[in-house]
């Protein structure tokens, strides 16, 4: 209310030919708030949304590959089970005698079958693989690719938010160095003036504020992220992922799964190797019930219908062998931890420490000047204001003879 009061405004501006140099850093300080303001609008943003880009795709595809590969362990689990069941029907059948009319060749490769299901492994590496696949549903849940998706939302909120704020800042500046030069050529306008003193001037008062809230608050983002990329002995994010793991409590899969998947960056041996495993315990047996399948057919006349359900047990036996290692391939390429790690290193490394210290580097830059600019433009108001008389002068500004009494 004081700044809108005609007598508090009759003695603010300088007399005319003077204060040329404060007027001249008033409109310097302007172009230091234009320029950083409009280059921020214009690149800044861009580079921030540019910035939760390279995270957020990385992100989703890290939590799609993993979820993916959940499924197909699930299914494999499914497929093992159903194989387990069979084959111990099959195992018992055998047992129990076959057509004694078939070759002794033939009853020997049975026997081997039998024996090759009794004393396969593959059965006990069903809990790790279920283990593992429990690990991946725990630390890759819905809920957590959710709180994810929620931050780096809210991120790019800020960001679109800053974008906008750019504008009254832009606009207030641009009208304040107006003013500034009709003040200097000696142009009056009370309505300019006042519009400039009673609304322009709070507002970009209280915007230099708000940027030096901004300014403040993204050197302390900058130095955070600064130790988080580059912070521990490590001198890497996995030191600081490492040291803030140790501080929190996980459950007894997670952290292993984390420490090789991220951390260790697939050099340690894998803490779940349920699937090659499985794989390769499976393989002999599948090699066995394809050479009785072979062998066996040629004897269905002989034998008659004793071998009906043996050939029945075979063949189902041989169909989740099939669909077994028809899934472990995709298993393998989905869960593998190249693959899983190197979609890590391009949200983490060149995401969160590469392209966003890039954009918060922008918009400190451009905060800490436009805020600079902000406060010298503060210090040298007086500037737009209109030109006053000078008491020791017999002119007024518009250069009429002052009658003194």
């Amino acid at each position: 209310m004081c700044i809108c009061r005609k007598s508090f405004l009759s003695g603010r501006g300088y007399p005319e030919g003077q204060g040329a140099i404060t007027r001249a850093i008033f409109l310097l300080s302007t172009f230091a708030v234009l320029i950083p303001s409009i280059l921020f609008s214009a690149k800044g943003v861009f580079f921030f949304l540019e910035a939760t880009d390279d995270i957020s795709e990385p992100v989703e595809d890290l939590f799609q590959t993993v979820n993916e590969g959940s499924d197909v362990l699930n299914q494999i689990i499914f497929s093992v089970r159903n194989l387990t069941e069979s084959t111990q029907i099959l195992q018992e059948n055998i047992d129990e005698g076959v057509c004694e009319l078939l070759p002794q060749e033939v009853q020997d490769l049975l026997g081997d079958i039998s024996i090759i299901i009794d004393t396969s492994d593959y059965t006990d590496q069903l809990d790790g693989l279920e283990d593992f696949q429990n690990s991946l549903e725990s630390f890759f849940s819905s809920d957590t690719n959710s709180d994810i998706d929620n931050i780096i939302e809210q991120f790019r909120t800020i960001i679109e938010y800053l974008g906008y704020l750019t504008i009254p800042h832009i606009v207030s500046a641009f009208l304040l160095g107006c003013g500034a030069v009709f003040s200097w050529f000696g142009y009056k306008s009370k309505v300019y003036t006042s519009f400039l003193s009673c609304f322009i001037m709070p507002l970009f008062t209280l915007l230099v504020f708000i940027l030096s809230v901004i300014t403040s608050l993204v050197g302390t983002v900058l130095l955070i992220t600064s130790d988080l990329c580059t912070g521990c002995a490590d001198q890497s994010p996995e030191g600081s992922i490492r040291k803030i793991l140790n501080s929190v409590q996980l459950n007894g899969n997670a952290r292993p799964l984390f420490d090789h998947y991220i951390l260790d960056g697939c050099r340690t041996t894998a803490p779940f190797g349920g699937i090659l495993e499985t794989e390769s315990a499976i393989e002999e047996i599948s090699n066995q019930v394809n050479k009785a399948l072979d062998s066996i057919r040629g004897f269905f006349e002989v034998c008659g219908n004793d071998m009906t359900e043996l050939d029945v047990l075979l063949t189902e036996s041989n169909g989740h062998l099939s669909d077994l290692f028809a899934t472990f391939p995709k298993a393998v390429r989905l869960t593998g931890c190249e693959n899983i790690n190197s979609i890590y290193v391009a949200g983490i490394h060149e995401g969160a420490c590469t392209s966003t210290p890039r954009a918060l580097h922008w918009l400190f830059a451009c905060g800490l000047t436009a805020w600079i600019g902000g406060l010298v433009m503060l210090i040298t108001r007086a500037a737009y204001h209109p030109n006053r008389v000078d008491k020791n002068s017999k002119y007024d500004s518009d250069g009429d003879k002052v009658e003194r009494w």
